[in-house]
């Protein structure tokens, strides 16, 4: 995905977990303060309900975020959100070479992955309109591609994404008003940040 505008101090996830502040939220919470306080949350429950509406205020408020979905795992015995201000880093979890990295959705197991194993670069050659302002169309190009770009916050796709219990992470852009996402399936490569 391309990159976010920067404009607050770095926070990383080991300093938050080192102050107690990583706690799943639910629904009765203020996510939207708790969010600016800490530049990262996690919230328990479908995309559909809480997250959703965290996600409808954010752009009323034309704030950039990143938002990751997740199925359940050893530690969230319910679905759960990942939301991340631009200036977050995820360092929590570590590689093969000691690093600490973010955590990876999973690939999607009901829709089909990219069928031409592209990256975006060679996508967006092919098929020019998967950055435009998509409204119709856009499941089928996220299950061709595993990449959507879109000028509108769909609820349609993140609700047939949370049916199918597919991981998928998703990122706004504003550039003044306007406001933009991208979805995007860990089966997708995206080259775009590697030619900066």
């Amino acid at each position: 995905m391309r990159r976010q505008s920067v404009r607050a101090p770095i926070i990383r996830y080991t300093e938050l977990e080192a102050r107690g502040l990583v706690e799943a939220l639910y629904e009765g919470d203020d996510l939207l303060r708790l969010l600016q306080e800490r530049g990262f949350i996690c919230v328990e429950g479908n995309v559909r309900s809480a997250p959703f509406r965290l996600m409808l205020e954010l752009e009323q408020k034309g704030i950039e975020y990143q938002m990751k979905s997740f199925e359940h795992d050893d530690f969230h015995p319910n679905p759960h959100s990942e939301f991340s201000l631009p200036y977050f880093i995820d360092d929590r979890s570590t590689n093969e070479e000691g690093f600490r990295v973010a955590r990876e959705i999973k690939p999607p197991r009901l829709i089909p992955r990219n069928p031409f194993e592209i990256t975006f670069s060679e996508a967006s050659e092919m098929a020019p309109f998967l950055t435009k302002d998509n409204r119709n169309g856009v499941l089928q190009m996220i299950r061709t591609y595993g990449f959507v770009g879109t000028d509108e916050l769909s609820y349609r796709l993140i609700h047939h994404l949370n049916l199918q219990k597919v991981e998928f992470m998703m990122r706004s852009y504003v550039d003044g008003k306007n406001v933009s996402y991208e979805f995007q399936l860990q089966s997708f490569s995206d080259d775009r940040e590697d030619a900066d």
